[in-house]
């Protein structure tokens, strides 16, 4: 397969193990679960068939042959069947994915051992250690109070349960997580209290109540976080014609509607301004126009300008998203939430104010809008996505009220309140130091600065985030501090022109694509502190002719040298790297390298998994 810099084919890559996972199954108390090895003395539990059922008894440890192991994890999706009654999870346990109950449709209790580390239960539902996070309930329950000592709701902990009622969320608690309450159909009243700051994805999507309450202290809301509160209406779908166009709206509520995506003019062939009424009426009765679908006008090229009345509170995702010809938008004093791609890929809006009432933009909501200049925004935006403003490659003016409580500006660059964050620096930026205050560069902070030609980066930076400096076509060297541990994902993936970098001894991870695509990329030393070299970390490293790998190192991700033109391999370590397939896949020259290893070693080398395959290729260095 040819390695190429693919985001999604990436993300992909990078949950599959490092090992070479074994999977078993081991009978306990009646019960025949299934195994999966995840390191050298541990296991994690497998997905099973729906026949497993009544109460299930999850052991510490389970055996293979004559070798134990220590099981350590539940699942990655629905590990348990539909009929299970009750599960018990033994002290061993360190972690449980949020959906490994999901399916368990008839699960009335959750129990966890008293040793357990990680993990408590009380009344049947599942908790962190310290009982702050509410994890998963029961899928039986049909009316719920949330103890005061929690201060989240995680992801997917009511997921489904679509006995609930009732649920009572006390003011102790101050986030809600991803899918929450995601498809609790019968759901009838939620009083989120004002303790609340943060509502996650999809929390709500899929539920009908009746009484909503959502206090003013929510300054973050998810994509779709209240999904189709609309299922109750969806079927009263109409045109309303003003002005001369005419959309489809949808009733979402008692007295609201929204512009869903199902437009009457053929293939969107739309042009010149479009105004969007505040007000619509159906069968004599007049609705509100509270939101703009996900992907309404999605494509509609000729559009030139939008008016959004000051009714609409949220812009779907991908409402605006591809407008070729868009040049102008009013976003209303009443909007709350800007989706996920909302204005993605409008190559000729050139300026955009967000207004007072915006609290949260999505990820690339303004994402590959070429010629966006400047951005104002106010002093309620309380979360901007790292990835909102990506590709916008001419921005180099950005406005924050003086009065934001979470953001700040100083000669243009983005930064937390207090200065110890950096999240943005205008595109056209050729040479910048970043201040001392600074503990974080944000994820995607440089991303595509093609005039970035250098970077000095001070001792006070202790994170680099994702794709913090990724495309920075022109940067040629980076010499990062030792105050650094780790290099993340995609840290300075397509940096064509990078010749140089300096990894500091205090660095101990590099991250999957983190010099994927840095094609001139000649020199890199990579110090002993070092102990894993991510999927593709240096894939297409064209110009890379030899690396010397320290004994340190014990993993290898999936492709971590491919497409490079290594002649020479060498390896400090006594004991053989795990690796996947390929870690020399692609090479240019279509010949792996000479492998240099221990002289000691070489025989084990030869024999190890994954090594075996490059055994004429393995010789001792001196």
């Amino acid at each position: 397969m040819k390695i190429r810099f693919i985001t999604t084919l990436l993300t992909a890559l990078l949950t599959l193990s490092v090992l070479q996972a074994q999977e078993f199954e081991f009978t306990y108390e009646g019960q025949t679960l299934k195994y999966k090895v995840t390191a050298e003395n541990e296991v994690r539990v497998e997905k099973l068939d729906d026949n497993l059922s009544g109460d299930v008894i999850i052991p510490s440890e389970v055996t293979l042959g004559k070798k134990k192991y220590k099981v350590t994890r539940l699942g990655w999706y629905s590990a348990f069947g539909r009929w299970i009654q009750s599960i018990t999870i033994p002290s061993s346990v360190k972690s449980i994915e949020s959906d490994a109950f999901s399916e368990c449709d008839i699960l009335s209790k959750i129990e966890v051992s008293k040793g357990n580390k990680h993990y408590s239960s009380k009344g049947g539902v599942l908790f962190n250690k310290a009982g702050d996070t509410l994890l998963a309930v029961p899928r039986t329950l049909t009316a719920y109070t949330i103890p005061n000592t929690v201060k989240h709701i995680g992801d997917e902990a009511f997921i489904y349960c679509n006995n609930l009622q009732n649920v009572v969320i006390p003011n102790s608690v101050t986030s809600i997580g991803e899918k929450a309450f995601s498809g609790c159909k019968n759901l009838q009243s939620v009083v989120i209290p004002n303790s609340v700051t943060s509502i996650g994805r999809e929390a709500f999507d899929g539920c009908t109540p009746q009484n909503f309450v959502i206090p003013s202290s929510v300054t973050n809301i998810g994509d779709g976080a209240f999904g189709v509160f609309f299922s109750c209406f969806q079927d009263f779908n109409f045109n309303f014609t003003y002005e001369g166009v005419t959309l489809r709206y949808e009733i979402i509520a008692e007295n609201e509607v929204w512009v869903t995506r199902r437009l009457d003019w053929d293939g969107c062939d739309f042009s010149g301004e479009l105004k969007i009424p505040s007000e619509v009426e159906f069968e004599s009765k007049k609705y509100k126009v509270t939101r703009i679908g996900d992907v309404a006008f999605d494509g509609c090229k000729n559009l030139q300008s939008v008016v959004i009345p000051n009714s609409v509170k949220t812009i779907g995702a991908g409402a605006f998203s591809r407008l070729k010809n868009l040049q102008s938008v009013v976003i209303p004093n009443s909007v709350v939430s800007i989706g996920a791609e909302a204005f993605m890929d409008c190559p000729n809006l050139q300026g955009i104010v967000i207004p007072n009432s915006v609290k949260n933009i999505g990820t690339q909501a303004f994402s590959g809008c070429k010629n966006l200049q400047s951005i104002s925004m106010s002093e309620s935006v309380a979360n901007i996505d790292s990835l909102a403003f990506v590709q916008c490659t001419n921005l180099s003016k950005i406005e924050v009220s003086p009065n934001n409580r979470r953001y700040s500006l100083k000669d243009g660059t983005l930064y937390s309140k207090s200065g110890d964050t950096l999240f943005f620096v205008p595109k056209k930026t050729a040479a910048f130091t970043i201040p001392s205050t600074v503990k974080c560069i944000g994820d995607e902070a440089f991303a595509y600065c093609d005039s970035l030609r250098s970077i000095v980066i001070p001792n006070s930076v202790t994170s680099i985030g994702k794709s913090a400096f990724a495309r920075c076509h022109n940067l040629q060297s980076v010499v990062i501090p030792n105050s650094v541990t780790s290099i993340k994902w995609c840290t300075f993936g397509g940096c064509t022109n990078l010749q140089s970098v300096v990894i500091p001894n205090s660095v101990t991870s590099i991250g999957g694509v983190a010099f994927s695509g840095c094609a001139n990329l000649q020199n890199v030393v990579i110090p002993n502190s070092v102990t894993s070299i991510g999927t593709f970390a240096f894939a297409d490293c064209r110009r890379l002719q030899s690396i010397v790998i320290p004994n340190s190192v014990t993993n290898f991700g999936i492709g971590a040298f491919g497409g490079t033109e290594l002649q020479t391999f060498t390896v400090e370590a006594q004991t053989p790297p795990a690796f996947e397939e390929g870690l020399f896949e692609n090479i240019v020259s279509n010949v792996v390298p000479t492998i240099y290893v221990p002289a000691a070693s070489v025989e084990k080398y030869k024999a190890a998994e994954g090594w075996k395959y490059y055994a004429d290729k393995i010789k001792p260095f001196e």
